[in-house]
């Protein structure tokens, strides 16, 4: 197989588009769940909370920091009030510049939009 000039890398380009388009998730890396009980003792400000609601099956708030940096957010939250903070990110997991994301709601009535801070506050700027 022939190199690229100056690399050495020896994959082909299938084996590198597929190998970037799957996040490979190791088990040593994993998510981490927040929670003042859990590992990292990122506690929940302002009432928020892991939704309780074992019957919906909904997974709690966790972070996980990707191989090339990129910082994943999943989980259902409840219990707090629209624009309070719910809990502040490690440094290690927090954005450059602050940012917007747009959530749907667990009962598909509408979407919150969620800003992490670069301080690594997340808010609940509003629901809709």
């Amino acid at each position: 197989m022939a190199r690229t000039p100056g690399f050495k890398i020896t994959k082909t380009i299938p084996d590198l588009l597929a190998k970037q388009n799957k996040p490979s998730l190791l088990p040593e890396t994993g998510w981490w769940k927040i929670g003042a009980s859990e590992a990292q003792l990122i506690e929940f400000k302002n009432n928020w909370g892991n939704s309780a609601n074992a019957s919906l099956d909904f997974a709690p708030l966790r972070f996980y920091i990707s191989e090339d940096g990129e910082v994943r957010l999943h989980g259902h939250i409840t219990g707090g009030s629209v624009g309070s903070i719910v809990c502040t990110l490690p440094i290690e997991a927090r954005p450059e510049f602050d940012e917007t994301f747009i959530c749907p709601l667990s009962d598909g009535t509408g979407h919150a939009t969620i800003r992490i801070q670069k301080n690594g506050d997340i808010t609940v700027v509003n629901v809709v």
